[in-house]
């Protein structure tokens, strides 16, 4: 779903838009719901608990971050991420009617658009950024396509903080 937002333009845009709004807007709540869902799930254990399942191994911080990640990972963070860039999407898409329901859904569930900001913002950080000397081709695309995906994440994270503060002006 998320590729179809942001690869589609024009009447298919609209399309994929308004197929949130078919039946009084029953996708975009349950993409709401989903979006509670696997928050909760990925909170009921924090950082702290997580690490300590390491606790009998030596690791170094970097390392035990990266299977702190991994669990997250395996508790549904990719799922999150995703969902999070569907709902950034929709609260960027200009369309007043998926606007008004999605800040009625999210507030709701007591979802704040600086949790979604998070969960993108973390993704971004977590997007690989060593860029070696010594590189193949296709570690030379591979790099290409990271930078891409951090620019495209970075500018949704920007255009959710501008309606993010606009909606709290209003």
């Amino acid at each position: 779903i998320h590729s179809l937002c942001r690869y589609s333009s024009g009447i298919n845009l609209d399309r994929v838009i308004n197929k949130f709004k078919e039946n009084n807007f029953e996708k975009l709540e349950r993409l709401i719901e989903l979006r509670a869902f696997y928050d909760s799930k990925i909170s009921k254990v924090d950082d702290q608990t997580r690490a300590q399942k390491y606790a009998g191994e030596e690791l170094e911080e970097d390392e035990l971050e990266q299977r702190i990640l991994l669990d997250k990972l395996e508790d549904g963070l990719f799922t999150l991420q995703i969902i999070d860039k569907i709902i950034a999407f929709l609260y960027t898409c200009d369309d007043d009617e998926v606007l008004k329901t999605l800040h009625l859904l999210t507030n709701i569930q007591g979802i704040e658009k600086n949790a979604i900001i998070s969960t993108l913002q973390n993704l971004v950080d977590n997007l690989g950024d060593e860029i070696g000397e010594d590189r193949s081709e296709g570690e030379e695309d591979k790099q290409k396509t990271t930078r891409a995906e951090k620019e495209y994440h970075t500018n949704l994270i920007s255009k959710l903080m501008v309606t993010h503060k606009s909606s709290e002006t209003s």
